[in-house]
């Protein structure tokens, strides 16, 4: 297994364990890039992980 393999693999298991789906922040992901506000953020296992 590739290391990028092994980070994907590491990315899937932190986002099902962490149980990180989250309707509120996607309500506000989509209404800031209407509002076209630029796409700053950590990935949401990485932020949970904060």
């Amino acid at each position: 297994m590739s290391s990028r393999e092994e980070w994907k693999t590491i990315d899937r298991y932190l986002t099902e364990a962490l149980d990180i789906r989250d309707a509120e922040m996607e309500t506000v992901r989509r209404k800031s890039t209407e509002e076209g506000l630029p796409s700053i953020e950590v990935a949401p296992n990485q932020g949970k992980l904060l």
